[in-house]
């Protein structure tokens, strides 16, 4: 059980009917039905009944609901919080080095686009450096975050950041904001970073 079923569950008894649910969800009606029959199967039990065409919830789909409502409900509402607080942060400075692109960083344009569907608080904005140059921004806070050309060597800052074959990411030091913002939008986008530099 999870979150997204639990709030796929809560618009289907809203609406009693898997059609108008499935719409509203943009989901297919099997893709419903077949959440709908995972939690079924979880739960040991029926969640709704249909009789004439028409739905209505069992015991155990009202005992269901009643937990759920306020579950998914402060879920939402923590997901909106978060949203507002990295709205309103700075763009992120990201450094990339001029010998990563495009060789290294092949797929980079399309993941940007997913990152900012998934992310569309989070502004980036992508400076192309030599690499050295990277690091001394990284290092001086007038950079974020860099991606840089691991060379053993290149930088004393990239002892801090994560290293994935050839591909280095920089982040600066920011244990003490771990409130801010800015730190968490940082946060965000270094992660996505990271992931791109593994796949």
């Amino acid at each position: 059980m999870d979150i997204r079923q639990l709030h796929y569950f809560l618009v289907l008894c809203e609406e009693m009917n898997y059609t108008r649910a499935s719409q509203r969800l943009f989901l297919s009606r099997q893709a419903l039905r077949q959440s709908i029959t995972a939690l079924e199967a979880e739960l040991c039990g029926p969640l709704f009944v249909s009789a004439h065409h028409k739905l209505s919830l069992t015991e155990r789909g009202l005992s269901l609901q009643r937990h759920a409502a306020p579950v998914v409900e402060q879920f939402q509402q923590m997901q909106a919080a978060l949203h507002a607080e990295i709205q309103s942060a700075q763009p992120v400075r990201i450094g990339i080095s001029v010998s990563l692109v495009p060789d290294y960083l092949p797929g980079l344009e399309t993941q940007l686009d997913k990152f900012r569907q998934q992310y569309p608080h989070i502004e980036m904005r992508f400076r192309l450096l030599e690499n050295d140059a990277v690091a001394d921004g990284v290092e001086q806070g007038e950079l974020d975050a860099g991606l840089v050309i691991d060379l053993g060597c290149a930088a004393p800052v990239l002892a801090g950041g994560d290293v994935t074959g050839a591909v280095g990411l920089l982040t600066e030091d920011r244990t003490a904001c771990s409130e801010d913002a800015q730190c968490k939008a940082v946060a965000v986008a270094a992660a996505f970073l990271a992931k791109q530099m593994e796949e």
